[in-house]
């Protein structure tokens, strides 16, 4: 831990280590009801994890789990597979569990690394379209392609940090031989699927390839790479709430709080300004990706105060780099005195690694299902 600035409030840079970065649990539970379970898991990550409104069953429920020290996701995912369940994310550090299995678990679905790529679907398609109005290519449009949809799917935050994006550049031989080309190259052009405020699981893609031999009902094979960051590590700013509060930077990010205001008996409206540094010329070809950010109040005795609600982010159109206004709403426990307000984010490194994935033996859709 190293200060980095002379104010009485100074950044603190982290190295941080998996457990310090992600969601981590340690769990012991022996036939525990389900919804008390949960509540253990939301008190020790500051999630919202709740039971499907249409799963009448909830309240009978117990499980056996004794986990330490693991990602939230997997001991999400052993509670669930325990009593026949599946978990999901809907946004800001919130999960629902719901009453049957999977349905991601029959796709085809391969490890890389910490990773694992899932093929969701597989569509070939031959369409004539007709464009009522002037346009640059004619008013025909012909379509004959491969849609691949696929996601990338990890336990740790850290681990989704540092995805950048598959490859556009895929390519499949089906079962005659023939090569699906790519239609495009390089990384996807459009926004990246990752919500600004959280490390997200699973990440969505679609791919693009040339249409498979008519005789075709497979595909031999099915691979691509992703590119991810080789190292991320976490940003830290704290800011005291009862003293001066002076604009904090490190590593290119400047971090000021500019307003905390009471609301109700206990609630706390926090305002920050988050600067990110300018993306380097060689990164300006990407889409720009808005990293993640994470903000809490600390209390006393380690505990943490999570928002009860979506932060919200505002940026100032033009600006380069880009400052965003980010709010949280804060609702402490009676009894909880925080003490400051904590902003995070990741530092990525300027490294990366491609990691290389295959599919093999891969029906293919055929008009015969």
């Amino acid at each position: 831990m190293k200060c980095l600035s002379s104010t009485t409030a100074c950044v603190l840079l982290f190295l941080a280590c998996t457990a310090a970065w992600a969601q981590h649990v340690t769990v012991d539970f022996k036939q525990v009801p389900l919804k008390q379970a949960l509540a253990a898991l939301e008190r020790q990550t500051g999630t919202f994890i709740q039971p499907g409104s249409w799963a009448p069953d909830a309240e009978q429920l117990r499980v056996d789990l004794q986990m330490q020290d693991v990602p939230l996701r997997a001991a999400l995912r052993a509670l669930c597979r325990q009593i026949g369940w599946h978990f999901g994310g809907s946004g800001f550090r919130q999960f629902d569990v719901q009453p049957g299995p999977d349905p991601a678990d029959t796709c085809p679905a391969v490890q890389v690394g910490p990773y694992t790529v899932r093929l969701r679907s597989i569509q070939v398609v031959h369409a004539t379209g007709l464009t009522l109005g002037h346009t640059t290519d004619g008013p025909l449009a012909l379509v004959h392609e491969t849609g691949i949809g696929l996601t990338v799917e990890a336990d740790e935050d850290r681990d989704l940090v540092a995805v950048i994006n598959p490859y556009q550049g895929v390519t499949a031989v089906d079962n005659t031989g023939t090569r699906l080309g790519p239609k495009r190259s390089g990384l996807p052009l459009s926004p990246d699927p990752r919500r600004s405020w959280a490390a997200e699981s699973p990440l969505p893609c679609r791919l693009t390839l040339d249409p498979p031999s008519p005789r075709a009902t497979s595909l031999r094979t099915l691979e691509g790479d992703i590119l991810v960051h080789q190292d991320v590590q976490q940003l830290h700013f704290e800011f005291p709430l009862a003293e001066d509060r002076q604009p904090q930077s490190a590593a290119g990010h400047t971090v000021s709080l500019t307003g905390v205001e009471p609301i109700g008996q206990r609630g706390l409206i926090v305002q920050a300004q988050w600067q990110p540094p300018a993306r380097p010329r060689n990164e300006t070809d990407r889409p720009w990706l808005m990293l993640p950010y994470w903000g809490y109040l600390a209390a006393g005795g380690g505990e943490r105060v999570y928002a009860y609600s979506l932060p919200h982010a505002e940026s100032a159109e033009g600006a380069d780099p880009t400052p965003y206004l980010v709010t949280w709403y804060f609702q402490p426990a009676e009894g909880v005195r925080p003490r400051a307000f904590v902003f995070e984010c990741p530092l990525l490194s300027d490294e990366t690694d491609t990691l290389h994935y295959k599919f093999e033996n891969i029906p293919l859709p055929t008009g015969k299902e």
